[in-house]
C-alpha cells in the first residue's frame, strides 16, 4: 500500500499579504514625449524563420559571397558606343537562395551615364549567381554589382 501525502493545513490569516499594485497605462506619448510617434516597430520575421535567416543579409555578414555564374550578353548602347563614352553602373539587388535576383529588387545606385542604366539593370535581373551561404545554407543577400561599359580599341 502507498502512503498518502497530504499538504499541511495553513490558516489563511497567517499568509503574507501580497501588495496590490496600481494599474499603469503607458501611452506612446509617454515613451516619446512631445512626439506623435508610436512605439518603434519591430520587423516581422517570416513564418518558419525564427532566427531571421531569410535575410536579406548584408554581404559582409555571409560566409560565402554570391558570384555571377552566367548572364545575358551586355548590350552596349549604340549612341554611347559611337560617341566613345565609357562608364560604370552600380546596381543593387537582392539575390535569393536559388541565385536569382528577386523581382523588383534591382535598382541603380550610381551611374556614369543614364544611357547605361537600362542595359545594366537587364543584365543583373537575368544573371545567375552562386547563392550566398551562412553556415553552409543558402541565404538571401543584398549585393551591389558593378557593370563596366568599356570600349575595346
Amino acid at each position: 500500500m502507498v502512503p498518502m501525502l497530504t499538504a499541511p493545513q495553513v490558516d489563511p490569516g497567517q499568509l503574507p499579504q501580497t501588495p496590490i499594485l496600481p494599474a499603469i497605462s503607458l501611452e506612446a506619448s509617454d515613451l516619446f514625449p512631445g512626439s506623435p510617434l508610436s512605439a518603434p516597430a519591430v520587423p516581422a520575421r517570416p513564418m518558419g524563420d525564427p532566427f531571421g535567416l531569410a535575410g536579406p543579409f548584408p554581404p559582409e555578414a555571409v560566409d560565402e559571397r554570391p558570384e555571377v555564374l552566367a548572364g545575358p550578353p551586355l548590350l552596349y548602347p549604340e549612341p554611347l558606343r559611337q560617341a566613345g563614352i565609357q562608364g560604370r553602373v552600380l546596381v543593387r539587388a537582392v539575390v535569393d537562395t536559388l541565385g536569382r535576383v528577386e523581382p523588383g529588387s534591382a535598382a541603380i545606385v550610381e551611374s556614369a551615364n543614364p544611357g547605361f542604366d537600362r542595359p545594366a539593370l537587364g543584365y543583373v535581373r537575368h544573371a545567375i549567381f552562386r547563392p550566398a551561404r551562412v553556415l553552409g545554407r543558402p541565404v538571401r543577400v543584398l549585393v551591389t554589382v558593378p557593370i563596366d561599359f568599356r570600349l575595346v580599341r
